[in-house]
């Protein structure tokens, strides 16, 4: 770099930071000429993430779901802390009976589960909107299910106190599989234990918020 030329000071000085601004340009332009990607479609503010969420401290979780296969339609249900841990899990054969009635006994039967368990402040959370709404008065409740919301309304007149919230389904996985795997057993059960693996592995992803992304366009 400096060969035999007589020391100077300044044109030292500049022959060495040659090369590092020669870096800095070369490395300024690289990143600007980087592929940006495709720009975000213009319908994007209709995708949004859903999960699962905990209930606050102190309070159990109830998420319902139904499942029609053929004639028999069955119920899944299970409770689980704010921590996300598994409390009980059930699953109801209810017969031939439509899927609105299945959800709303699902709903039912995970409700009495939490009080028999002692808690007297539950979160229902489910994703049939009409089961929700019309269990929070917010629309009429379909004939067919209206014994059942008048069951539960008589558990809140003991001083139960019952939340409803409508959830999208991707946050409402385990009740979903919990309602799909009756089918595959005769019979109505409860348990605390995790059972299956598959199931297990929903619950925990669930508890660290694994996320989803919607598109409600």
């Amino acid at each position: 770099m400096f060969k035999n030329a007589a020391f100077n000071p300044l044109s030292c000085l500049i022959k060495a930071k040659k090369p590092v601004a020669e870096w800095h340009i070369r490395t300024y332009m690289s990143v600007d000429m980087l592929p940006r990607g495709p720009p975000l479609p213009s319908h994007h503010k209709n995708f949004f993430i859903a999960h699962w969420v905990s209930p606050p401290p102190g309070l159990v979780e109830v998420n319902f779901d139904g499942s029609c296969s053929g004639s028999i339609s069955m119920g899944g249900y299970l409770l689980r802390d704010w921590m996300g841990r598994l409390l009980r899990a059930g699953t109801g054969n209810y017969g031939a009976i439509s899927i609105i009635v299945a959800e709303a006994r699902a709903m039912r039967d995970g409700i009495l589960l939490a009080i028999q368990a002692g808690f007297q402040h539950i979160l229902v959370e489910g994703d049939n909107k009409l089961v929700i709404q019309a269990a929070v008065g917010a629309s009429r409740a379909p004939w067919h299910i209206h014994q059942i919301l008048q069951d539960i309304n008589n558990r809140r007149s003991m001083g139960i106190k019952i939340t409803f919230k409508h959830i999208y389904h991707e946050a409402n996985r385990a009740a979903d599989w919990l309602a799909r795997f009756g089918h595959s057993i005769s019979h109505s059960f409860s348990t605390d234990l995790y059972f299956s693996p598959e199931l297990k592995c929903i619950i925990s992803e669930d508890a660290v918020r694994r996320s989803f992304v919607r598109n409600d366009a």
